[in-house]
């Protein structure tokens, strides 16, 4: 469940976005450059990361 305000992304939406491949975003995340967190087997990025990313 998500609180109010709060957004996560997928890491193909993030691609996306920033017309970039899937790769460069787990390129960044792993650099630490593009803050994300894992739920099981899935990365997710929240909404607050991206804007202090651009």
């Amino acid at each position: 469940m998500q609180g109010k305000g709060t957004r996560v992304f997928r890491v193909k939406a993030v691609a996306e976005m920033f017309d970039v491949s899937v790769s460069t975003v787990y390129r960044e995340i792993k650099a630490g450059r593009l803050d994300a967190y894992k739920i099981g087997n899935a990365i997710r990025i929240p909404e607050e990361a991206l804007r202090a990313f651009t």
